[in-house]
């Protein structure tokens, strides 16, 4: 209970106006009396009531988020059955803008259980966590107030980096490199070296025959060759100190759609930051492909300092400034350019992309 100043002021009118009654009488002096004693009766009436008894559950809408989205929340609010002229519901979320609050003031009387519905907009990258909730009530004059934390579920969502749905063409116009376009994972792999003789079995190659083994023992036997896995193509995001903080988020965004189109075409590809660990760099094959790259996309802040020097090959799409170009050279078969002088918006890029033959690569 918090005795604010108005508090103060109408215990001391009351004490004085007691004091006047019974000093001076006069039936004006005691309808006064009487009606302070009414006001300090509904006042004391506000405190009472089990406010521990109320019980409020949050439930969110099911994902995966985006940035620049919005989230959709709803709160079921169990009170008990003493009525409370009203009863204030504050939730709580953080993020890395900052803490935010809804309040929502509800009455009490002949409403038990009701519904808060309320939308959490502009959504931005990174963890969105929903910490407790504020129940407070009090009197109409807001002299005293109640308030009571609720031990509520915390929640700790992912929001996942603003994307844009490309096409498989779109894909391979931004990933090929020399001309060659990737292959899908479940194609046919290319043989490379000579491990041994087999069995013929119907459906291989003739070209595949060995004729001198199978003159030798009157059956068919074919070579057996080490099949390769297909290249995979790596998408590295440049130290992002180099970047400002809108151009920076435009960059993530760029992997991120990328990394989209990959694990739904099973291309292979792997993402990569100059920020983070390089073994931490998820690919696009394997289980929960699609989650772990997304939450790694929007795990990274802006101003890291790991800035891990790139020990991969030459298959990378590179995405920097345009002061980095030259650091590049030589080094990255694709370079995608972000701020002045490049991609300023996701729309703008994938324009970018639809203009472009697929043997060319993406230059800006």
């Amino acid at each position: 209970m918090v005795i604010r100043h108005r508090g103060v002021v109408l215990i001391g009118g009351t004490l004085v106006s007691l004091g006047f009654a019974a000093v001076f009488g006069g039936s004006l002096a005691w309808h006064l009396c009487g009606f302070l004693a009414v006001l300090c009766v509904l006042l004391g009436y506000s405190q009472l009531g089990p406010l521990s008894g109320v019980r409020v559950t949050r439930t969110v809408a099911p994902g995966p988020y985006y940035a620049d989205g919005r989230l959709d929340v709803s709160l079921t609010v169990v009170a008990t059955r003493w009525p409370w002229l009203h009863l204030v519901v504050t939730d709580r979320l953080q993020s890395a803008q900052g803490e935010a609050e809804f309040r929502f003031v509800l009455t009490t009387i002949g409403n038990r259980v009701q519904s808060i519905n309320y939308r959490v907009p502009d959504l931005s990258r990174g963890s969105l966590e929903f910490t407790d909730i504020t129940l407070s009530t009090g009197d109409i004059f807001g002299v005293f107030e109640r308030t009571l934390h609720v031990n509520a579920e915390v929640l700790c969502l992912q929001i996942w980096p603003k994307i844009v749905p490309l096409r498989r063409d779109e894909v391979k116009s931004s990933l090929c490199w020399e001309g060659r376009p990737l292959r899908l994972r479940h194609s046919q792999r290319e043989i490379t070296q000579l491990q041994g003789i087999r069995e013929y079995v119907p459906g291989d190659r003739l070209s595949h025959v060995h004729w001198r083994t199978s003159a030798h023992t009157g059956d068919f036997k074919v070579k057996h060759f080490e099949p390769e896995d297909p290249e995979e193509f790596i998408v590295v995001l440049d130290a992002s100190r180099y970047f400002s903080a809108l151009d920076w988020e435009l960059a993530v965004s760029i992997a991120a759609s990328l990394a989209h189109a990959a694990c739904r075409s099973q291309l292979p590809l792997r993402v990569a930051a100059l920020d983070a660990p390089l073994g931490r760099a998820p690919s696009s094959a394997g289980g929960g492909a699609l989650f772990k790259m997304m939450d790694f996309l929007s795990g990274l802040p802006h101003g890291g300092e790991h800035d891990e020097a790139l020990r991969w090959g030459h298959n990378m799409l590179v995405i920097s400034t345009r002061e980095r170009r030259d650091a590049w050279q030589g080094v990255a078969m694709t370079f995608v350019t972000v701020g002045a002088g490049g991609v300023t918006s996701l729309s703008d890029w994938r324009t970018a992309l639809g203009s472009m033959h697929s043997s060319e690569r993406v230059r800006r």
